[in-house]
Parts: C-alpha cells; sequence; structure tokens
C-alpha cells in the first residue's frame, strides 16, 4: 500500500512538471512571436478580410484561390512584389502583430497577424 501511493505522488508529480513545461514552452513561443515581428506567417486584412501568407522561400499565397506571387526584401521598408508577371515595389511596416503593405507608402493596407502558436 505505501509502495503504490509513493509511485502514485511520483507520476503525478512528473505529469505536473512536464506540463508545466509544456506551458512554459508554448508561452514563451507566443510571446517571442508576438514581441519580435516577421513578415513570414499568415496575415489577415482589416480592410479586405483577405487572407494571405509570405513564406521563408519568398512566395506570397491567398486564401481560396491558387494565384501566387513572389518577394524579395530590398530594405527594412521595401520589398519588389512580383504576381502575374508584373512587378512592383512595395512598402511595408511591421509593428508588433501589424504589417502596413502597398505600392503608396501614403495609403498601405494594414494587416493583423493570425497566431495559431508559431510555427516551430
Amino acid at each position: 500500500m505505501l509502495v503504490s501511493r509513493l509511485t502514485s505522488k511520483k507520476i503525478i508529480f512528473i505529469a505536473v512538471l512536464l506540463i508545466i513545461l509544456v506551458v512554459s514552452f508554448l508561452s514563451f513561443s507566443a510571446f517571442k512571436s508576438y514581441s519580435i515581428p516577421t513578415l513570414i506567417g499568415k496575415w489577415k486584412s482589416l480592410e479586405t478580410g483577405q487572407e494571405i501568407s509570405f513564406t521563408e522561400d519568398g512566395l506570397v499565397t491567398f486564401k481560396d484561390t491558387t494565384k501566387v506571387g513572389t518577394y524579395t526584401i530590398l530594405s527594412s521598408s521595401k520589398m519588389e512584389y512580383t504576381i502575374d508577371n508584373k512587378t512592383f515595389i512595395m512598402y511595408y511596416y511591421l509593428e508588433e502583430k501589424h504589417l502596413s503593405w502597398g505600392i503608396d507608402e501614403k495609403d498601405l493596407e494594414l494587416f493583423t497577424k493570425k497566431f495559431i502558436f508559431r510555427e516551430i
């Protein structure tokens, strides 16, 4: 009886420790993803509702369409964006979970980052 109680307590202790470690890891990952903005990921336009994704491979994909563009970062606020055999110089600004993106620096579309814990 005494042995089974000690075994039970050890198992409970290990389970609680594992849960704390997993929750800590997920919390840190979410905090890092939120506090260090990156263009890579899924974005949703606050104006049109359109969802786009920027990939590490330099692709821009759109939800509900097969259309694919490409991008190349030129500077901290400019990128070369190509779609349908047309190339544009686009302005972009990242601030926490917001992306401002467009051709005219004075009229940028506002996007918000879609978070489902950053892909690790």
